[in-house]
């Protein structure tokens, strides 16, 4: 499964790394935080095409970045492509009337 972590700022940073250890450990699968981009590659289009693989988002909001024009950005790509109807949400239903997801 890829797992994208959006962050923003230092302590977000500090719980984004956490997270991604703890999947690593749990063999959940593959984990991505933006500082692990490769120097020299295109920043912007790895992150999209990063936010293009994802199945299953995370976002380490604190009070900190709770205005953060980035968390805005990636939490939204990520609500766009996680969306009901969405081909990343095989084997996920949303309930019409409430709007929960049910596994």
């Amino acid at each position: 499964m890829s797992v994208f972590i959006c962050w923003s700022g230092a302590r977000s940073h500090a719980v984004a790394k956490a997270v991604r250890t703890l999947l690593k450990e749990m063999e959940v699968g593959e984990a991505f935080v933006s500082d692990h981009i490769d120097k020299g590659a295109a920043w912007f289009a790895s992150i999209l095409d990063e936010l293009q693989q994802a199945k299953v988002g995370i976002v380490c909001l604190t009070s900190e970045n709770l205005r953060s024009p980035w968390m805005h950005f990636e939490a939204g790509a990520l609500a766009r492509g996680l969306a009901p109807g969405s081909k990343h949400t095989a084997g996920i239903a949303v309930s019409p009337s409430t709007g929960k997801f049910d596994a």
